[in-house]
């Protein structure tokens, strides 16, 4: 953060904007404690490396305001304190006796007043407080109040600037063509008439397939669909959603993987009830789908490598065009746009190692740009899932004991390590409802596909179990869906 001398507050957003709305979230937590003036507060998005460390830029979870609430409302009091030092040194009054609001300080004696933008330089040299006193919530003025949206202007104009709205001068385009399916290699390819094609520059091999280069989009994906190009198969050519679904089921019905909760007894009580209930559920695949598709511009010059992209790891970028590029760390500079949803999919820097490795390949800025099916067919999905909850019953069909199978697709990796997927049993483990004692057990099958995290994570598929299990058993015990949840709630909830 800083205050410059026209008074503007200028805050580094270290987190990215994917219509979450945390490029005005995070500003209003420093302006409600540095009394700025909302109208004169300025985001700027944060470039990992270089002299500052902003810690992670990793933006998952739901978790940028959570994990910033107290950091940045710190970092706000301690600027308030500081330029109120600074106006109290230059009045030659005490500190108590000045107070900021609005982006001014104000001398409560006199009626004085300074804006930010006066006392910037003279506040830089004040000494910085360990403990700054924090607002109590009943005196926040702009946390929790509707205030003008970051970004919303340029948005609304079509002046907001997104990865694929990057453009460099003398930049080509590039669409890439990929296996069919997972592990399926390059067989033979005949790039003849792809190069015939108006526009087309150049045909390149990459690890992920044939880029095909540019000089804009439509010649791109022309000179990809001219391409004669033929495939060995894979490993999963041959499996699709039925087969995935049964081998879900079939894992259900062996021993564990591992087990996220196993509480004395519950086999023995669901074996020895005659009350018992059970179903099953099954959840497929889910791609991202994020509006803007995935797209990244990267330019390699001088030993340097500078990248343009709508991502949410802007560090994990960074790593990812330094290996692909060879170059060292500290020449690798990212700088991340909006983004047009995120979702989980921008997790990943798949689309990022693409545009650097044609990036070496030319001497100008490209930008590697995937269409909608590009992202459909090869992007990165949530794992699909099957669910079995068995409960034993007692005379008023609640439940007394618990016992939830949970089988869901994972990376060969995952499996040989034999430890417990946190993911696949959130919301299983923690939910609030009162179910007596509990066994919670995953298992898993290798996926035909590559997986990344999906917005809300394992509960988008856990709770979807859990709640339709519970309708069941209200239902069961002739009372009203809502009633019969509100009595299995302990006191806490």
């Amino acid at each position: 953060m800083n205050v410059t001398t026209d008074g503007d507050v200028v805050v580094w957003l270290t987190r990215s904007e994917m219509g979450q709305g945390v490029a005005t979230a995070l500003p209003m937590l420093i302006a409600e404690e540095m009394e700025a003036d909302w109208s004169r507060v300025r985001v700027e998005q944060a470039v990992p490396g270089g002299d500052l460390d902003y810690g992670s830029m990793l933006t998952v979870a739901s978790a940028s305001v959570r994990s910033l609430w107290t950091e940045l409302r710190r970092s706000g009091a301690v600027a308030r304190h500081m330029l109120e030092a600074a106006a109290a040194s230059e009045w030659g009054v005490p500190r108590r006796e000045c107070r900021a609001r609005d982006g001014l300080v104000v001398h409560a004696g006199s009626g004085r007043e300074l804006d930010f933008g006066n006392l910037a330089e003279l506040a830089a040299r004040q000494r910085a407080p360990l403990r700054p006193r924090l607002k109590a919530p009943e005196e926040f003025t702009l946390i929790g109040r509707r205030v003008p949206r970051m970004h919303a202007e340029e948005k609304v104009s079509g002046q907001a600037l997104y990865g694929i709205d990057v453009r460099q001068p003398g930049m080509f385009y590039c669409a890439i063509s990929r296996p069919p399916s997972v592990g399926a290699t390059l067989a033979a390819v005949d790039d003849q008439r792809a190069l015939a094609t108006p526009g087309v520059m150049r045909v390149e091999h990459v690890d992920s397939g044939i880029a095909v280069i540019a000089k804009n989009t439509y010649a791109a994906f022309s000179g990809r669909e001219a391409l004669d190009v033929s495939w060995e198969n894979g490993p999963f050519s041959n499996v699709g959603t039925d087969e995935v679904a049964k081998a879900l089921r079939d894992s259900l019905t062996g021993p564990p993987l591992a087990l996220a909760r196993d509480d004395a007894d519950v086999l023995q009580r669901l074996e020895s009830t005659d009350r018992r209930h059970v179903s099953a559920y099954s959840v497929p695949f889910l791609a991202h789908a994020p509006m803007e598709p995935m797209n990244c511009t990267a330019h390699i010059d001088a030993g340097r490598c500078e990248v343009w992209v709508p991502t949410q790891d802007p560090q994990g970028a960074r790593q990812r065009a330094a290996q692909v590029s060879g170059l060292p760390l500290d020449q690798i500079r990212v700088h991340t746009t909006l983004l047009g949803g995120g979702f989980g999919r921008r997790t990943a820097s798949d689309f990022v190692a693409e545009a650097v490795a044609v990036a070496a390949r030319v001497d100008r800025p490209v930008q590697v740009v995937w269409s909608r099916e590009d992202d459909i067919r090869h992007g990165e999905f949530r794992d699909a899932a099957c669910h079995e909850i068995e409960a034993a019953l007692d005379a008023k069909g609640k439940p007394v004991a618990w016992r939830h199978r949970v089988a869901t697709a994972a990376a060969q990796a995952t499996l040989d390590s034999g430890r417990l997927s946190d993911i696949a049993v959130m919301g299983a483990v923690d939910h609030p409802y009162e179910v007596g004692l509990r066994r919670i057990e995953w298992s898993a099958v290798v996926s035909p596909v590559r997986l990344r995290i999906w917005r809300s994570v394992g509960y988008s598929y856990t709770v979807f179990a859990i709640e339709s299990f519970l309708d069941e058993l209200a239902v069961n015990a002739e009372s009203d869906p809502l009633e019969y949840r509100l009595q299995l709630l302990g006191g806490d909830h």
